[in-house]
This record gives structure tokens, C-alpha cells and sequence, in this order.
């Protein structure tokens, strides 16, 4: 609005030349707020929140506990006391207790990936899609490769967690994709890694790094007991396994074949 007349700048924000004129020799509004700190009505569950509530939320650890459960029981509790409209009421009061005295929350640090920086690969059962040939079932794995950044997926199915499946697995993704990720992260299958005696912990096969090396990718590993650091291709799993799901149902029933 710089150089504008105060009628041309007031049309353009959509309101009065009186309000503009205010505007630019006062205050903003937002300037003008004062917070409060009193309570606008009563509140509902002053009576019984030490009695009733707080045993309940000190008692959730798992912090699985939800707020419109609660006030269902408080409702019939106290009919005179407790309704419907009053959940965010209950909700907000939830929120403030949990934070001052609730249970500590598992803090998560939000990984940025870069495009082309690492590629994540992963077996996971595929037998719950009931998939059937003749009529027998079809007992396999899939192979899921997905890339961090952009979400790209591959899969291929496999009969078994080998070293021919997973370097199978990721030969074709890499050829299907025309290129190669700075590394590639896998669990501690026994197919790309083994034990170590001596030290400890668990290190990666001679020929599977080879594999590796000859597409110039870094092999990565997560921590043992640490599934949720291959969260990436893990939460892949149930997005692949819903489409085909659906392109399962989506087949003519007249087929009358399970794949």
C-alpha cells in the first residue's frame, strides 16, 4: 500500500477510510489485546478433577488415556455436572496436566534427507494379502526398496530373506531406477551382515559390500533393536500392501483367480 491515497489503500484492505486513518496514526489492533488471565465462565470439573481426573491420568503411563472417554464415565457419574459440549473443556485441561505433571515423551529429532542420498530396503510378509493361485495359497515375501527423500518405491516378491533375494532386490531397483543413492540401509539381516565374536555387534558380508562397491554405494546399517531407524522403508509397507490389496479386490470375480 506505500504510495497509495488512504481511499485506494483502505479498498484495497476492505475496510472503512475512518478505520484506515486509525490504523496508520494508532496502534494495530493486535497491539491493543491484553491477555487475561481470569476465567471467562466456571469451570465444570473444578469439584472433581483432583478426585476423579488426576487418579486417572497419573495411572496412564502410556499416556493412552483420551479425553471423551473420560467424560463419558464423568456423565454418568455426575448426570447434574457433566455433558457432551464440555469435551474440549476436558481436553485442554488434559493437555495442561500431562505437560506439568504427566509422563516424560519420547523426544524424536526430524531427519532432513537429501535427493539421491540414501535408499532404504526391507523384507515384509506379504502371505495376510491372501493371494492364491488355483486356488492354493501363495506363501512369499516382498522386497521393498524405497528411496528417503522422494518416497520412490520398487518391490519384487522373494521366497525367503537370502543373499540372492536382497542383492536380487537391489540390482533391480537400481536398474529400474537408472541410477544409485550415496547408500543404501538395511537391518541386520544375516544375509548382509554377521557377528562378531570377538567385538561385538555386527558387521557387513565381504560380498555384499562388493555388491555395493561395484554401484558405488555406501552400505549403511541400522542399530540392532533399532527397527524404527528403518522407519523409511517400514512405513512403506502398509502404503504398497494397501495397493495391492485394492488391485486385488479391483479384479473381475468372474476371473475367479486369486492373482
Amino acid at each position: 500500500m506505500q504510495g497509495m491515497k488512504q481511499e485506494a489503500a483502505a479498498a484495497a484492505a476492505g475496510m472503512s477510510v475512518r478505520t484506515a486513518r486509525q490504523w496508520q496514526d494508532g496502534p494495530m489492533p493486535s497491539a491493543t489485546k491484553k491477555s487475561r488471565a481470569w476465567r471467562t465462565r466456571q469451570d465444570p470439573f473444578e469439584e472433581i478433577w483432583e478426585s476423579d481426573v488426576v487418579p486417572l491420568l497419573e495411572a496412564d503411563t502410556a499416556r493412552k488415556l483420551e479425553a471423551k472417554a473420560v467424560l463419558e464415565e464423568l456423565a454418568v457419574r455426575y448426570p447434574d455436572k457433566v455433558e457432551e459440549g464440555q469435551l474440549r473443556t476436558l481436553q485442554r485441561r488434559f493437555r495442561d496436566w500431562r505437560a506439568l505433571h504427566g509422563p516424560a515423551r519420547e523426544v524424536f529429532f526430524e531427519q532432513e534427507h537429501q535427493p539421491g542420498a540414501q535408499g532404504n530396503v526391507d523384507f515384509t510378509e506379504a502371505n495376510s494379502l491372501g493371494v492364491t493361485i488355483g486356488g492354493t495359497a501363495y506363501v512369499h515375501l516382498l522386497f521393498v526398496f524405497r528411496l528417503a527423500f522422494s518416497g520412490w518405491t520398487w518391490a519384487t516378491v522373494a521366497f525367503s530373506e537370502t543373499f540372492e533375494a536382497l542383492v536380487g532386490g537391489i540390482q533391480g531397483a537400481l536398474w529400474e531406477l537408472g541410477g544409485s543413492p550415496v547408500r543404501v540401509r538395511t537391518d541386520n539381516l544375516s544375509a548382509a551382515t554377521h557377528e562378531l565374536k570377538r567385538a561385538g555387534g555386527r558387521a557387513f558380508n565381504k560380498r555384499y559390500k562388493a555388491v555395493l562397491e561395484h554401484y558405488g554405494i555406501d552400505p549403511a546399517r541400522i542399530r540392532p533393536g533399532k527397527s524404527n531407524q528403518n522407519g523409511i522403508v517400514e512405513k512403506g509397507h502398509d502404503l504398497l500392501k494397501r495397493r495391492i490389496e485394492q488391485a486385488l479386490q479391483c479384479r473381475w470375480p468372474s476371473k475367479n483367480v486369486g492373482i
